[in-house]
């Protein structure tokens, strides 16, 4: 048992302000061990936690208008910890939703705080850039994040789920908490916030171990260095499983002067642990590079601009309600109270009267690495019957040779098709690697293919790699059940002509055989005839399966498609505008490309949204009722007319 002077020595904080502290400090050059002492049963708390119903309603509100996995797991909780020579030790409790939530309230009493601090992971990642220097990766999150939105923080984070023991001598008791489970959290979080596996960083250590007091919890705080450059970790978050919540990534120097003007000048506040977790980075890169001495001197240092940079924050809020006092009572369903008195996380920045981000790092002069682009034009294809002759299912050779030099030059490039992922390898993709002399691969990188109407996408690296498989949207594909029973049906009465498209892997499609010509009427009538009947059928079968309301038939020239009711080009076009936002490229203009009435949706969600666009439509059809962007009817039609416009702008050289 420790004496009573150690005990204290051990809960002295390292770093103390009023909205967090930093408990201990890694002086080690492979960071803190974590080790479990006790694991011990989950008790309810003395009081009623009045928070713990709204927050459920919340998350779950959160989760069905978002389409997030909420995760219900009980959280791991952490009491006492303490510091023996390198080994911080812990004891373990399960925390359940939505008590974790509640007890993190800045209103709950600190005795139902002391029951167990719910605990996280936060994560800095720290480059090493071309020319030898090293950069700090800040995660931008976009105003849908439901915890912190529209602020910077820590480039992963993530609390820490408990396994919860059912049966057994361990039952009521979660897992211990060690060393490896914590930097197994943290690389979770990074695999799934900004796409980056284990074998991408190296050096992953535990830095610290911070405590937020504002939505109180604690967090272990790791830092881990990668050789990857930052545009390289940028194209990667773009793949992450949760990189609709990323905005963009502020990319900044990892030197002291740098992390002191963003700790201690900057007014747009970082959630408090995550800004103690650059403190911890940045210790922790001080104490390799010149010592304990300079570390703790420069910690020493920064407290007080730390200190004073929050009560400077608090200040701008207050000012803001005393002259806007009318929006205080403007509490949106799910949120706490304003708080008039200082800085809530629970809200915007803008909505406490306080700047961006990317304003104060230009106000303090912190310059951030220039990754975004602006590009004249972004062009949008349709497949069947733009880039391909129709009737003949052949690509026009001179169309698919604009593309290439598009590629080529650096600038993006969008197919939008009901077509199939392996379809579009097969047909666009090797077709510009051996037919129009591609040899310098790294130019796919600039090619976005969206699949099956927005169902499923694919994309490509720096080195011109496709991802490793195709990305799927399962929130609006059909269900196997389904597929089964048409591909029978197609097998065993539509046969002769049609055949089921075994590469969807979000939708039905059934296409026409190949040997089928329609430019034959005997031929075409026999499909058309046979279409009809497939239709038919398939509305009875949707019926009886209870799936009429959830998914509709398309009927097209060469195929019957079944499709969620949200999926078009227009749902596609969302996935193309967030692609090229993670890559962070800003089109003035977009043209899009159809043959078809659908295509016109294309063109018509980015007017809807704000942008510049211009629609080429190059089939017979008329322009639809309500079109209010500029249309360009070319004089050739299909594959002719797709061509006639890409020679008028740039003649192939």
């Amino acid at each position: 048992m420790e004496s009573a002077e150690r005990q204290k020595i051990n809960q002295q904080a390292e770093f103390v302000t009023d909205t967090f502290e930093i408990k201990f400090l890694s002086r080690s050059a492979d960071g803190l061990e974590i080790v479990t002492d006790q694991k011990l049963l989950r008790h309810a708390p003395n009081t009623p936690l009045p928070f713990a119903e709204r927050i459920a309603k919340e998350r779950a509100r959160e989760k069905k208008q978002f389409r997030t996995g909420t995760d219900f797991a009980p959280k791991v909780g952490i009491r006492n910890p303490r510091l023996e020579g390198n080994q911080l030790i812990v004891d373990v409790m399960p925390v359940t939703f939505p008590t974790f939530k509640a007890i993190s309230e800045a209103d709950i009493s600190t005795n139902e705080r002391e029951i167990a601090n719910p605990s996280a992971t936060s994560l800095i990642l720290v480059t090493t850039e071309p020319d030898g220097s090293h950069k700090f990766i800040l995660q931008h999150r976009s105003p849908k994040n439901f915890f912190y939105g529209d602020i910077p923080g820590a480039s992963a984070a993530g609390y820490l789920d408990a396994k919860l023991h059912t049966t057994g001598n361990d039952k009521g008791k979660i897992d211990a908490v060690t060393t490896d489970s914590i930097k197994a959290n943290g690389a979770k979080e990074m695999r799934e916030e900004i796409g980056l596996y284990p074998r991408d960083i190296e050096d992953l250590k535990i830095t610290g171990l911070a405590s937020d007091k504002v939505r109180v919890h604690d967090e272990f705080l790791l830092s881990a260095k990668t050789k990857l450059s930052a545009r390289e970790i940028l194209f990667r978050s773009g793949l992450g499983d949760t990189h609709r919540f990323v905005e963009q990534a502020l990319i900044i120097d990892a030197d002291k002067e740098t992390v002191n003007k963003l700790l201690t000048e900057v007014k747009c506040p970082l959630p408090p642990t995550h800004l103690a977790a650059f403190i911890a980075a940045e210790y922790a890169i001080i104490l390799e590079e010149e010592g304990l001495e300079v570390a703790e001197e420069w910690k020493r240092e920064i407290q007080g601009g730390v200190k004073r940079n929050y009560r400077e924050i608090d200040e701008m809020v207050q000012r803001f309600y005393l002259y806007n006092f009318q929006v205080v009572d403007d509490v949106p369903e799910g949120k706490p109270a304003r708080n008039t008195r200082g800085y809530d996380p629970a809200y915007l920045p803008s909505q406490q009267g306080l700047p961006d981000i990317d304003s104060e790092l230009e106000r303090v002069g912190i310059k951030t690495k220039e990754l975004q682009r602006t590009v004249d034009e972004v062009m949008v294809f349709d497949v069947d019957g733009v880039l391909t002759i129709p009737d003949e299912r052949l690509f026009d050779r001179e169309v698919m040779e604009h593309i290439a030099q598009v590629l080529k030059r650096g600038e993006p490039v969008i197919l939008n098709t009901g077509r199939s992922i392996s379809w579009l390898q097969e047909k666009i993709v090797a077709r510009l690697y051996h037919a129009h002399n591609l040899t310098d691969v790294t130019a796919l990188q600039n090619l976005f293919m969206i699949a099956e109407k927005g169902g499923a996408w694919m994309g490509f690296n720096e080195r011109g790699l496709m991802d490793p498989v195709p990305h799927r949207d399962a929130s609006v594909s059909v269900p196997e059940s389904l597929q089964k029973k048409v591909r029978e049906i197609v097998s065993d009465e539509f046969a002769n002509t049609m055949f089921f498209d075994e590469t969807k892997v979000s939708m039905i499609s059934v296409e026409m055989n190949e040997g089928i010509d329609l430019k034959n009427p005997e031929q075409e009538e026999m499909f058309r005839e046979g279409q009809k009947r497939l239709v038919e059928r398939l509305k009875q079968l949707l019926k009886s399966e209870g799936l009429d309301t959830d998914l509709k038939i398309d009927p097209t020239t060469i195929a019957t498609d079944i499709q969620n009711k949200h999926v078009g080009k227009d749902f596609a076009m969302q996935r193309a505008v967030a692609w090229l936002k993670q890559r962070h490229i800003f089109p003035k203009k977009y043209i899009t490309f159809g043959d078809s009435e659908s295509d016109f949706a294309m063109a018509q969600h980015l007017h809807q949204a704000g942008s510049d666009v211009e629609h080429v439509h190059v089939g017979k059809s008329a322009i639809p009722e309500g079109v209010s962007f500029p249309v360009v009817i070319t004089e050739g039609k299909y594959n002719k007319g797709t061509n006639e416009y890409l020679k008028s702008k740039e003649p192939i050289s």
